[in-house]
């Protein structure tokens, strides 16, 4: 597999076609560090991780990966290093479990009558995002759209996140890091995450749904760290982990049983070598 090697991270796209996946840290080389962070790239991936692990992430040899491809897509694998002035080598095995061959269609049931909608049956909630930005002071935005990002590259350092539904118990809570790379504690709904005026920008960024609701909704967020192709995730729990400032932003609540779009393609970069990613042979 191709990959691309920016300032220490190593960074692979991998595509497949729809089924079920394991995807398996198998070995770091000795006296290095490396940490897999998996994000979706194209199609309607879902990243199902083991009980109590994070969304996305593979920590250390022996931790696994379970990738739910509905349609044929692309997840982005990026490992973080180096440790003693090493890249960070790394051995990955992508697994498929199950293609899906002989599974029936589903087949819509007959309605005699077109139900009411709820406020949790909607395709999506609206959302009020207030962000600190570097130079522009504190700015706002709607669900889907960019703060800063691909047309204002500017560090984003700090912001908040408030669903205006009081007819649904649902809130997105946030939490961040800056260059120091510590994160902060969890913040609740609508509680401004970050700093303002001090010229330090967000390098990591966590989103967690949180409430009664929870349950039906899912997120989608885009993140652009600076120098760095954009990347893509949704789910229930997500994270933007870098070492650069993250200079793009958006977001959007969706209804987690509601078929989802396919997402749109990252950009991909040039070969390099250090990680490796094996696929097994049928």
């Amino acid at each position: 597999m191709k990959l691309s090697d920016r300032g220490g991270h190593r960074v692979s796209t991998c595509r497949i076609e729809r089924g079920l996946y394991v995807l398996r840290y198998v070995t770091c080389a000795e006296g290095s560090f490396a940490m897999g962070h998996v994000t979706v790239a194209e199609g309607d991936l879902d990243l199902v991780p083991a009980p109590g692990r994070a969304i996305g992430t593979l920590e250390s040899p022996g931790h696994a990966l379970v990738i739910v491809a509905h349609t044929a897509g692309a997840f982005v694998l990026q490992v973080d290093g180096p440790l003693n002035g090493r890249g960070a080598d790394a051995t990955f095995t992508l697994d498929i479990l199950d293609d899906g061959a002989d599974a029936a269609s589903p087949v819509a049931a007959p309605s005699a009558a077109k139900p009411v909608a709820r406020a949790d049956d909607r395709a999506s909630l609206p959302l009020a995002i207030l962000a600190h930005v570097s130079r522009r002071g504190d700015v706002t935005a709607e669900a889907g759209e960019w703060i800063a990002g691909p047309a204002d590259i500017l560090p984003i350092e700090g912001l908040s996140i408030t669903t205006h539904q009081p007819d649904v118990t649902v809130s997105i809570r946030v939490q961040t890091a800056q260059s120091q790379g510590q994160w902060s504690r969890w913040h609740r709904g609508g509680e401004f995450a970050g700093s303002r005026q001090r010229a330090e920008a967000i390098t990591a960024l966590g989103l967690s749904l949180h409430g009664d609701a929870a349950s039906k909704f899912r997120m989608e967020a885009e993140a652009i760290h600076l120098g760095a192709a954009s990347r893509t995730a949704e789910g229930a729990e997500l994270e933007f982990f870098g070492s650069d400032p993250i200079v793009g932003f958006r977001l959007q609540l969706k209804n987690a049983i509601m078929k989802r779009i396919p997402g749109s393609t990252t950009s991909r970069t040039p070969a390099a070598d250090g990680l490796r990613i094996f696929r097994a042979r049928q």
